[in-house]
């Protein structure tokens, strides 16, 4: 517990790192608040986008798809409320993920418009962020083959496999940590990744199938906890 104020925020690393990064390739995309939008830039896409349940990254898209600008100032100008309950936060990251998979299915950023090509990139990440929760589960499940049906996934020793993906995972943590630790602790980051995992593979998956699935709903926020706890995530 005492560790808990040396987390940073949640969206630090979004709005730290991710979005000046996307605005430096003219790629920052609106996230639903804190923006102004010219009128006639949402007038020359038909107004808000509503084929996809994350309408703001997506009329963001179309808009940039038809020339307009974007920019992002990164100061600190206004405060919001966040989830309360990690049952509602579960359920807001879910639609994000069902959204923007949404968004490469109907409206797919490699395709059409006037979109450079850094521009591009930088939308299909967004676009594929969530699609981590199937090779996670992956990762996590695939000793269950060896220790239930005594398949061997990798053939090679266990020393051998040490040596191979020991070094590629101490690198990564420690890269990681460098790069963008103000921002996002890599050891609550794999928690919190590995938490959401199980919640976000079947929202990140099915709307490649089906995209026009789920339905637009506003996240519950406000409320009050009649018991005190220690967040870790925001």
């Amino acid at each position: 517990m005492f560790a808990v104020k040396d987390i940073p925020g949640e969206g630090d690393l979004f709005y730290g790192v991710v979005q000046p990064g996307n605005d430096f390739w003219n790629a920052a995309f609106f996230c639903g608040s804190c923006a102004v939008l010219r009128r006639t830039a949402i007038a020359s896409v038909g107004g808000f986008a509503g084929e996809t349940v994350t309408e703001d990254a997506h009329t963001a898209l179309k808009m940039q798809k038809r020339g307009w600008n974007t920019a992002y100032l990164n100061l600190r100008l206004s405060a919001g409320l966040a989830t309360e309950r990690l049952s509602i936060h579960v359920g807001q990251r879910a639609r994000w993920a069902r959204g923007m998979t949404q968004i490469f299915r109907v409206d797919n950023p490699l395709i059409g418009g006037r979109l450079t090509l850094a521009q591009r990139l930088c939308y299909l990440a967004a676009m594929t962020h969530f699609q981590f929760a199937l090779p996670r589960i992956v990762f996590l499940t695939s000793p269950l083959a060896y220790l239930l049906f005594n398949q061997q996934i990798v053939a090679a020793p266990a020393i051998t496999i040490a040596a191979y993906a020991a070094p590629h995972l101490l690198i990564s943590l420690v890269v990681n940590e460098r790069m963008h630790g103000r921002d996002r602790r890599a050891f609550w980051g794999e928690i919190y990744e590995t938490l959401l995992a199980f919640h976000l593979v079947g929202p990140s998956l099915l709307p490649l199938i089906d995209p026009k699935r789920g339905k637009f709903n506003v996240t519950d926020k406000g409320g009050l906890l009649r018991e005190g706890s220690s967040t870790f995530a925001s």
